[in-house]
């Protein structure tokens, strides 16, 4: 019978919002301070188990007043009342529009939640549970329907959560054995759930389940109830990163831990898990190293040491008839996932002295290649200067202008930019080769600090500049402050250091010395869909710019901005720059082409959607979805002369 219309003390019911085994849930008027609240009503003179459900229903009452957190949902009321000669319990508590996280995932479409934003949920979910175990209550239902959301409107893709539904909670000190049922949801149950044995180490479990259900768009385990529970107990989850490829190795550890079937062997609390969870996906993961052998040591075979961040070492074995490009995965031997967690892999690519590829002989470079260290720099390969214009296949140039006469005229390249932007894409195109070491070696350079140190660094900054780091008004969509590096800070070490990538007072400087060369620096971390702005002047010479999705092996989108005016974005596919391919070549004013002046760049990466930008305007949009994920780099770039680019505040903005 429903009792809409009725009045249950100074509460007007307007209408049913929810019906489980435990009652029904009305949306109400609260008549004393005119609000919308949410009564829950159990009739007790018609229920089944008049005793077992008033117990129930008395101990959630119990439960949620000696609660007081954040992210709990409070009570506001509660009592009993007869209505049309039907004894009614209930309680009051705050209405929450938005519906539960399960209602949300279904009203936006998601199927998969980006792991920052499962990490912030995870953070908050576990702040909750971890205040009601420090109370001796656990939740034994933990799962996204049981969550309620609270969006923010200045952030709508970061919710608030509130924990609900304490129907089904247990005090410590109170035996499970007093009710023979087993209770709670069967796809989020631990095996000692099944056994009325529940701990907080419970609530963990079901907390990591509800985790791997934000990431891969499903709880891990499926099937008839008895399925379901046999799977509980003797089946080992699929790891996630293999349903969702912006799951990390370190989240799968996590996650896979606090999974695991004997309460024990997981995390030694739920706030620990989500610790763990925050520094997996903020962590470096797999650790890129390049490791340059002599022709000697490819074919017989070797034992080499390698220099690891902190200057640890490990010892490698090289396999005989070893190949240049081959790479070499050292499990557990990187840096831990998480604090006291298993280390990452290390992943080293073999770099072959005299190796011939592409009719580029790599001469061996006894400054660099003596010792794989983590802060030196192979220099780049000789090359041949390029013809003056852009071509995918070889031309013969024009007899009106000769490579040599370029070095000449550089005084009236302003008045050629149409040409110059042309020849920026050649030049991009047949030196991309350099890739094969530089940015080999600069990936391997984002590990120069430590896990904890890396995080700590980027909270300190981060934490300082949130509140006056809008997400900038001329890029689309809103993204939430990631990273911020003013880059004046010679220890900060967020990006490449070496004598040609270095940070002073004035900010983080790129150089390279040769003509037809480019200088690339990495970042420490990989990003996704980011949004990313930095300001830029170069101080001498002809080009600057950014790389993004760097795989770290010379595959990566490229941006290149030039004192002239010209610019152009562009694909590489492999190492062979032959292969390169052009997405956008122009000139624009948009561009400050006076010496010595500031240019701030930005790039939105969203899936295939790559939108370029330049002093807060537009500058091009290309669609491509070959790369999805990598490191951001920044770039020195030396068409006829040697060129130092100067980079200052760089701002990251995920979504």
């Amino acid at each position: 019978m429903s009792l809409e219309g009725s009045k249950l003390g100074h509460y007007s019911l307007l209408r049913l919002i929810g019906k489980g085994g435990m009652g029904e849930v009305y949306l109400a008027e609260d008549l004393y301070v005119k609000r919308q609240v949410a009564v829950k009503i159990i009739g007790l003179e018609h229920t089944t188990d008049l005793q077992e459900a008033t117990r129930l229903f008395q101990r959630e009452i119990q439960a949620i007043s000696q609660l007081d957190h954040p992210h709990i949902l409070p009570l506001f009321d509660s009592g009993e009342e007869v209505i049309q000669d039907r004894r009614l319990a209930y309680m009051v508590m705050p209405y929450r529009a938005e519906g539960s996280l399960q209602d949300w995932l279904s009203q936006q479409n998601i199927k998969q939640l980006a792991p920052h934003i499962v990490a912030h949920i995870v953070e908050q979910a576990a702040a909750a549970l971890q205040h009601a175990h420090e109370r001796q209550l656990i939740h034994q239902d933990v799962k996204p329907s049981n969550f309620l959301m609270r969006q923010r409107s200045e952030h709508p893709e970061y919710p608030d959560i509130l924990l609900a539904d304490f129907s089904i909670a247990r005090f410590e000190s109170i035996s499970a054995m007093k009710s023979q049922q087993i209770r709670g949801t069967p796809a989020y149950m631990p095996p000692e759930q099944w056994q009325r044995h529940s701990t907080p180490a419970s609530d963990q479990y079901a907390l990591a389940i509800t985790a791997y259900h934000l990431l891969v768009g499903h709880p891990p385990f499926s099937g008839r109830m008895e399925q379901v529970m046999h799977q509980h107990f003797d089946v080992q989850p699929q790891p996630p990163s293999t349903l969702n490829p912006h799951v990390t190795n370190a989240l799968d550890a996590v996650i896979l831990r606090a999974l695991a079937k004997k309460p024990e062997e997981r995390f030694p609390s739920v706030l620990q898990f989500a610790q763990a969870f925050q520094q997996a996906w903020q962590g470096q993961g797999d650790i890129y190293i390049s490791l340059p052998l002599s022709s000697e040591e490819a074919l017989h075979g070797a034992i080499r040491n390698v220099t690891l961040p902190g200057r640890r070492q490990i010892s490698a074995s090289i396999p005989p008839n070893s190949h240049n490009g081959d790479q070499i995965r050292l499990a557990e031997l990187g840096e831990p996932y998480y604090a006291g967690g298993p280390r990452s892999a290390v992943i080293l690519t073999l770099l072959v002295q005299g190796h011939t590829a592409y009719g580029i002989n790599f001469p061996p470079d006894t400054d660099s290649l003596s010792e794989p260290t983590l802060r030196k720099t192979p220099s780049a390969p000789q090359i041949p200067p390029p013809p003056p214009y852009w071509s995918t296949q070889p031309i013969t140039p024009p007899n009106t202008i000769r490579p040599r006469r370029l070095l000449t005229i550089v005084a009236v390249l302003c008045a050629l930019a149409l040409l110059i932007s042309g020849t920026v894409g050649l030049f991009i195109y047949q030196n991309h080769v350099q890739s094969i070491q530089a940015t080999a070696t600069a990936t391997a350079l984002r590990a120069t600090t430590t896990v904890s140190a890396r995080q700590t660094s980027i909270a300190a900054m981060t934490a300082t500049v949130t509140t006056g780091n809008h997400y900038p008004s001329y890029m689309p969509d809103n993204g939430q402050i990631s990273f911020y590096d003013p880059m004046t800070d010679p220890k900060d070490k967020q990006w490449s250091e070496d004598r040609l990538c270095y940070a002073t007072q004035d900010g983080y400087h790129v150089l390279t010395n040769q003509a037809h060369y480019y200088r690339y620096c990495s970042s420490a971390n990989t990003y996704a869909d980011f949004a990313f702005e930095v300001q830029m002047k170069i101080v001498k010479g002809d080009c600057g710019g950014l790389e993004i999705r760097n795989d770290g092996q010379g595959k990566a989108y490229q941006l290149v901005i030039c004192a002239n005016g010209a610019y152009g974005m562009y694909l590489y596919v492999d190492l062979d720059g032959a292969h390169a391919k052009t997405l956008l070549e122009s000139t624009s004013a948009l561009i400050h082409a006076e010496a010595g002046k500031l240019n701030t760049i930005g790039v939105v990466a969203k899936g295939p959607d790559i939108r370029l930008f330049v002093n807060g305007y537009t500058l091009g949009h290309i669609q491509d979805n070959t790369y999805q994920k990598g490191y951001i780099g920044l770039l020195a770039t030396a068409y006829d002369n040697p060129s130092e680019v100067v980079y200052q505040n760089a701002r990251i903005w995920i979504f």
